[in-house]
């Protein structure tokens, strides 16, 4: 188990963790001589060659990742889709933390190869996803994350990101948002996300790509050295007609090959509509293999975010539903109708904090949920440094809850004003008192997506899917503060299937 700072090194994390059985192949050492060729004919993607992706990316709260629901394989195609602004239908999507939202708007597809790949021709003959807001995109990506002292750190500082793509829609320049437009699109190196440490080249194309035909989207990756390397770059081509060519950035890092249709922050336009497709006819890798490949180094987060084999698509798009056959009656945690500050399972709550923030926490009559008996009252002021919230253990301290068979942890709340922010962190094993070890799950906008108000309103947090989280040894749970100062009212703490 990767052990994280509970109070605050989960609002850093850069990518979701979702537990997944899949074995995982790391970059080998030597390369690939073998040319990948992947035509889509089989109903069923091949889990041995290819990932689903399971994680949300693109600024925090902008969309609801991508998920593999929304990926299909049919008629000789791989089908990626995307659920816009108007969508209403029963796909959800997830937080950066994996954990799913209350609706699927803005909720996309992606897959990736098992196997990484360095210089070499990249080709695809796909269809675009011909609507706004919604980014077609073919791409190679090495992330990792390098610390002061270690090797690599020079190359970018904090995060080593060597990705090429090639994304639809695209636009005049960067700050062309409002002309956001098929006739034009993205060709990017990449090879740390700092300002200098990439290259955005913004084509016009003379003719629109969102034509509903398909084309053949490519692009020859030199790292240099060898009989057909010579200077690193990067060739880009549509149609086997060159478009761009990028000296600027170039990667070395062998990384993993990837067909997604994801949501921006804005700058692929307003996703207006209900669903769109794109299809995939082919994938095809030729590996160079040139002298300038960096290989045999892993990536930070190779094995998180993937979909499990039972989320694997036949012909038709999967339709998450309900298959826990569980029918446990609620488990009241907490009423708050006495004063003793303890859980009917024996457990304690009290609030933490660091100065210069604070909190104190009491009982309160004062228009408690049900209208009578008693709620909790949570003070908080939290300032720019320090952090406070409340943390409520279920059980007495060095002892377990299994929750197994239970799928939610619920509770109300409304605020004194309204608009109040906290996160909610999950905490498992016995441990935890200890060694803060809890999990950000998300902020209480991903469950209530019109915030707080000042007239209750029911919280369901979902504990399967909680990442890492093992319902057999549930430990707790915690509110964490976010900024300003306010009152939050909580009552009727449960356990639900």
């Amino acid at each position: 188990m990767v052990k994280e700072f509970w109070l605050y090194a989960a609002l850093i994390t850069t990518a979701v963790v979702v537990n997944a059985t899949i074995t995982l192949k790391v970059d080998p050492a030597g390369g690939n001589d073998l040319v990948f060729f992947e035509d889509f004919d089989s109903p069923d993607l091949d889990s041995s060659r290819w990932l689903i992706a399971k994680k949300q990316w693109g600024g925090l709260g902008n969309n609801g990742g991508v998920v593999p629901e929304n990926v299909a394989v049919a008629d000789g195609n791989l089908i990626l889709e995307a659920h816009g602004d108007r969508y209403t239908g029963p796909v959800k999507g997830i937080n950066r933390y994996g954990v799913p939202r209350v609706h699927g708007r803005r909720v996309g597809a992606a897959i990736a190869t098992k196997d990484y790949f360095g210089s070499g021709r990249y080709e695809v003959r796909a269809k675009l996803a011909p609507v706004l807001g919604a980014c077609s995109s073919f791409y190679t990506l090495h992330y990792r994350e390098v610390r002061p002292g270690e090797k690599g750190y020079e190359m970018g500082g904090a995060v080593v990101n060597h990705e090429i793509n090639i994304e639809f829609p695209g636009r005049p320049s960067e700050g062309a948002i409002d002309e956001v437009a098929f006739d034009h699109g993205l060709f990017n190196t990449w090879r740390a996300l700092t300002p200098g440490d990439f290259n955005h080249a913004y084509i016009y194309l003379g003719r629109p790509m969102d034509d509903g035909q398909y084309h053949t989207y490519r692009f020859d990756w030199h790292t240099g050295g060898g009989t057909s390397g010579g200077q690193p770059r990067v060739e880009f081509y549509i149609d086997d007609q060159l478009v761009h060519i990028s000296y600027d950035e170039i990667p070395v890092y062998a990384g993993r090959f990837w067909v997604g249709l994801w949501f921006p922050d804005k700058w692929a336009g307003k996703p207006d509509f209900d669903t769109a497709k794109m299809y995939v006819d082919w994938v095809r890798i030729t590996p160079l293999n040139e002298p300038g490949d960096k290989r045999g180094v892993s990536e930070t987060y190779a094995n998180e975010g993937w979909a499990s084999p039972e989320e694997y698509p036949s012909y038709a798009l999967a339709i998450a539903t309900n298959t826990n056959p569980s029918s446990l009656t609620p488990l009241i945690v907490a009423d708050f109708d006495d004063t003793s500050a303890t859980t009917s399972l024996g457990g304690r709550y009290n609030t933490f904090r660091r100065a210069p923030s604070r909190a104190s926490v009491g009982i309160t009559q004062e228009q408690p949920y049900g209208q009578s008996g008693r709620s909790l009252e949570i003070t908080y002021d939290r300032k720019s440094r320090g952090w406070c919230g409340l943390w409520m253990r279920l059980v007495p301290e060095g002892q377990v809850f299994d929750a197994a068979g239970y799928r939610y942890l619920t509770f109300y709340v409304r605020g004194d004003k309204g608009g109040e922010d906290f996160d909610i962190t999950l905490s498992w094993d016995r441990t935890w008192s200890q060694n803060d070890d809890s999990k950000m799950v998300g902020n209480i906008q991903d469950f209530l997506p019109s915030g707080v108000t000042q007239q209750w309103q029911k919280v369901k947090v979902p504990l399967a899917q909680s990442l890492r989280f093992d319902m057999n040894v549930m430990s707790g749970f915690a509110v964490v503060c976010r900024g300003g100062s306010g009152k939050i009212f909580i009552d009727q703490v449960q356990l639900e299937d």
